[in-house]
């Protein structure tokens, strides 16, 4: 199962099941992706009787480093579902395809077509659970690393900041919680999109469970050529006085950094001039939107390989942040930081980084929130932002 919804632009996207997958991993895992969807593009037949103007997408997603391990999800993979059900410009489309092989015939692929739509269809007509009025109290079980072994973490950032070896890198911590009740994925999505309505809302199936995410950050976005990219870090308390100019700071890393990897592949790179508060449930973030023209040929993967990880999740230099995360045993859970999305034949799309997430099992969740560390960062106050990052899904797991 893949979801993926944009609440605030009214678009709705299910995929299920799987006709092709294509899984890479390590420094040419973009390259290997990319090409792949080359070679579907080539072979591609789309047939749209109703004249919808939709046709076949795919949804692809990676892992924030090339190395990371598949427990959860492969290291980064591009997959065509069976059935799409796509919900946009108040139009809700159902497409189904297929990976045609030489002794297919066409009355079998109608039986698959035909048990995966009853299947949907099965699927929206359970009733529905009554509302639970009590919350789903939760109970904290772990957390990694232990407070006090990240706080010593930011610390020997701090000093790498010092001594010149870094600007910024980005830390990241995580929780596990325990629900008095199984979550209900219905239930948290729905809300999440009610609450959330202008952040991308995702959800996966995997081998550990489901992830759900609420992202305010787009990687990129590209459609007929116009590339847009969000700029996001600086993070507030929604009580915030002003912004500080370590927020300006850690802000400004990040858009000269896209600003600098789009030169060669875009043309006419404009970024607004200043950042905008982008106000959110819970907290705040300063955001830049960022536009490009793409040059003929890039398509989305290609802008990907070249932007990824920004500063936003990585640090500054990117090799050098990279470096030392890696020797700090920097660990991140299925594709936090990483990010998903969907992709059209033509090679358009739409990728978001993966944030304000929870790997869910049953009455089990475990949640992931990071802090940028720059110079002049407060170690506690550094905690205190993951806590309030990891509050906007602990909030919605009470309820679900």
């Amino acid at each position: 199962m893949r979801y993926w919804a944009r609440p605030q632009e009214g678009h709705y996207m299910l995929g299920m099941g799987q006709v092709v997958v294509k899984r890479a991993a390590c420094e040419n895992r973009f390259s290997d992706l990319s090409a792949y969807h080359r070679q579907l593009r080539e072979n591609w037949q789309c047939l749209d009787p109703d004249k919808t103007g939709r046709g076949p997408l795919l949804f692809t997603g990676f892992a924030f480093s090339d190395d990371q391990n598949y427990e959860v999800f492969p290291n980064a993979s591009i997959m065509l579902p069976l059935l799409l059900l796509e919900r946009r410009d108040e139009m809700t489309s159902l497409t189904l395809s297929w990976d045609m092989k030489p002794d297919d015939c066409a009355h079998s692929v109608f039986l698959h077509w035909k048990k995966a739509v009853r299947d949907v269809i099965e699927g929206l007509s359970v009733t529905r659970t009554s509302q639970i009025s009590a919350s789903n109290r939760l109970t904290r079980i772990s957390s990694y690393p232990e407070d006090d072994v990240w706080l010593a973490r930011v610390d020997q950032a701090l000093a790498s900041i010092e001594n010149g070896e870094l600007e910024k890198v980005v830390l990241t911590r995580r929780i596990a919680v325990q629900g008095e009740r199984p979550f209900s994925l219905s239930r948290l999505i729905s809300s999440l999109s009610d609450h959330h309505a202008n952040c991308t809302i995702i959800a996966q199936s995997g081998a550990r469970g489901i992830a759900v995410a609420a992202t305010p950050e787009g990687l990129i976005r590209l459609v007929n050529g116009v590339v847009k990219s969000d700029a996001l870090a600086g993070t507030m308390g929604n009580g915030y006085q002003e912004i500080t100019g370590k927020d300006r700071h850690e802000h400004q890393l990040v858009v000269d950094m896209i600003r600098a990897r789009l030169i060669a592949l875009c043309d006419d790179i404009v970024a607004a001039e200043g950042p905008s508060v982008l106000k959110l449930r819970a907290l705040h973030h300063l955001w830049t939107p960022i536009q490009a023209q793409a040059k003929p040929g890039v398509n989305l993967l290609d802008l990907a390989a070249a932007l990824h990880p920004t500063p936003a999740v990585g640090g500054t230099p990117q090799i050098a942040a990279l470096k030392w995360l890696q020797r700090h045993q920097e660990d991140r859970l299925g594709w936090y930081t990483g990010a998903f999305g969907w992709m059209t034949p033509q090679g358009d799309g739409d990728l978001n980084v993966i944030l304000r997430c929870a790997l869910i099992n049953g009455g089990r969740a475990e949640l992931s929130a990071g802090a940028g560390i720059v110079s002049g960062s407060d170690p506690q106050a550094e905690l205190c932002e993951t806590e309030l990052k990891l509050k906007t899904m602990l909030d919605e797991l009470e309820g679900a």
